[in-house]
């Protein structure tokens, strides 16, 4: 079994009555069976922390914490694309504005097998017909920074596989 490698907050078993020994064996175990590799999880009760704990690693061995980075993959559309409207509803961005007008990198990109360049729309990306790929391994090291995501997702996504749209 992994040990807890955060605690930021204790279980509160007294005064206030909660008893959340049995959330923190259930978290152990499904750690321990690799189910996921590593986890957090913190509760609030009437805007109070009550539980904040994390358990097993990340890639490269890196210790699972409370502030761990982690890729949700599909979990992430859903909010995402209300945050994404969110920002179309406050006149902010433009579903048809093309991603490189924010993300240089994706300016003009090469097509495979055409002689042809392409610039991905917000929408494109939102509907997955960007012509990008899937995502990337490198992205799992929780250490990367925002610009270095971008410039990898750029160039493994340099060609795109598909002309946008399609």
């Amino acid at each position: 079994m992994f040990p807890r490698t955060t605690a930021t907050a204790s279980v509160v078993t007294s005064a206030s009555g909660y008893d959340l020994s049995g959330v923190r064996s259930q978290l152990q175990a499904a750690v321990a069976a690799n189910q996921p590799p590593g986890l957090s999880l913190s509760l609030r009760h009437r805007n109070r922390l009550i539980f904040r704990e994390a358990y097993g690693r990340l890639a490269f061995g890196v210790p699972f914490t409370t502030e761990s980075r982690v890729f949700l993959a599909s979990s992430t559309k859903l909010i995402s694309m209300a945050a994404v409207m969110v920002c179309v509803d406050r006149g902010l961005i433009r579903l048809d504005d093309l991603v490189g007008a924010y993300l240089p990198a994706f300016r003009d990109m090469p097509v495979a097998g055409s002689t042809q360049r392409a610039n991905p729309t917000i929408r494109q990306c939102m509907a997955h017909t960007s012509g990008m790929r899937g995502a990337s391994a490198a992205l799992d090291n929780p250490t990367i920074t925002l610009e270095q995501a971008v410039a990898i997702i750029a160039q493994e996504n340099t060609p795109l596989r598909a002309q946008p749209g399609t």
